[in-house]
């Protein structure tokens, strides 16, 4: 019997490019149902723009994966999970003065 799972959040229609955190939500709901079916639940999805980057058996695996790979620009990381949670998402801004 297949089990229906919950979509986290709700589905965003058309994004902007210049909305960052908006596009990389949208990527991680659509990529949220398959992750799970491939028997990803309990760990966490990187995710930046429009791609998922990479799945990590930690929250520190996944935050080091992205400083290293993007540096101070933004990324996502979420736990893959069915019960509902805050998005964690990193915005890394160098403000000049």
């Amino acid at each position: 019997m297949k089990e229906d799972l919950p979509v986290p959040g709700p589905i965003l229609g058309d994004v902007t490019p210049d909305r960052s955190a908006e596009r990389e939500w949208a990527t991680f709901c659509r990529e949220y149902p398959r992750l799970v079916a491939e028997g990803h639940k309990g760990r966490w999805a990187l995710v930046r723009g429009e791609s998922l980057v990479g799945v990590f058996d930690s929250e520190d695996e996944a935050f080091d994966a992205g400083y290293e790979q993007f540096g101070l620009n933004s990324f996502m990381v979420q736990p893959i999970t069915t019960e509902e949670r805050p998005v964690r998402t990193v915005w890394s801004r160098l403000w000049l003065p």
